[in-house]
């Protein structure tokens, strides 16, 4: 995880030499925060890898910011920040999050030292 984390750090500043800084906590920072965080979640507890969590979670926010870029628009440091935080919170969600599939339901289950809550989604 080490090694991923810093050829990010070593990518980060050649990419966002080109973007400008962006405006601070709007809705779309949060949507960047919330889908950043739901990939990484998703790719981790589904491949049972915290790895490739954060090898997906940062694939997502460079190409979010590299399609900005193709189509006339201009990366955002601020987004790349909520990418950052929602990549963090995404690796700390799967870490605890448990999903279990039985017969036509899935279960999914949050556990921590001081809650224990369940969700059930019926599929």
């Amino acid at each position: 995880m080490f090694r991923i984390v810093a050829i990010f750090l070593l990518i980060f500043p050649s990419i966002a030499t080109a973007c400008v800084a962006g405006p601070g906590i709007t809705r779309n920072k949060l949507l960047h925060l919330a889908g950043t965080a739901a990939v990484t979640t998703t790719a981790a507890v589904l491949t049972d890898d915290v790895k490739l969590g954060i090898v997906a979670g940062i694939s997502v926010g460079l190409i979010r910011e590299l399609y900005k870029e193709s189509n006339g628009s201009r990366c955002e440091l601020s987004s790349m920040v909520h990418d950052t935080i929602g990549l963090i919170a995404g690796i700390h969600l799967s870490e605890y999050l448990l999903i279990s599939k039985d017969n036509n339901k899935i279960s999914i289950f949050y556990n921590t030292k001081f809650s224990n809550l369940e969700f059930i989604v019926i599929a």
